[in-house]
């Protein structure tokens, strides 16, 4: 029985939250900082654009160990370089980077930013559902 109320209430929550969402916006997670560098995957093909034009910088089949590298005025993603201190990467598939031998995968877009002391802040950029999809796939039994 307090199953059935725990259900009831936790969909009554989040019906709230997605009929006031606005589409515009989407969760965004810092789930790596202050790094020196780390390795890019991709599955499927793969976009990078300048978040603040959305202007596309680059797009491919596949990144395959592409090492990303602040410098002082941008990032190395592969052997391309970026002028920019922010840049977006989003595939059709996930992505998957790999920092100290840990690979982590992410749905969405990755935000890479160089923060001022040469490292890496990573940002995962998805929108609300998907982001609770994501969530309630280990938080809830797939049994209830």
């Amino acid at each position: 029985m307090k199953r059935f109320f725990f259900l009831v209430f936790f969909f009554l929550f989040c019906s709230s939250i997605v009929f006031s969402y606005d589409k515009a916006r989407d969760i965004r997670i810092a789930v790596l900082q202050g790094v020196p560098a780390m390795v890019l995957n991709s599955r499927g093909t793969y976009k990078i654009t300048d978040p603040a034009t959305n202007a596309t910088l680059d797009e491919g089949r596949r990144l395959h160990h592409a090492a990303v590298k602040p410098t002082k005025k941008g990032m190395y993603i592969g052997h391309d370089y970026f002028a920019y201190d922010h840049i977006r990467i989003s595939a059709s598939k996930d992505l998957t980077f790999v920092y100290k031998g840990k690979a982590r995968t992410y749905r969405g877009a990755l935000d890479i930013y160089k923060e001022k002391n040469q490292t890496l802040l990573v940002v995962n950029r998805l929108g609300l559902e998907r982001y609770v999809r994501g969530v309630l796939y280990h938080e809830v039994s797939d049994k209830w």
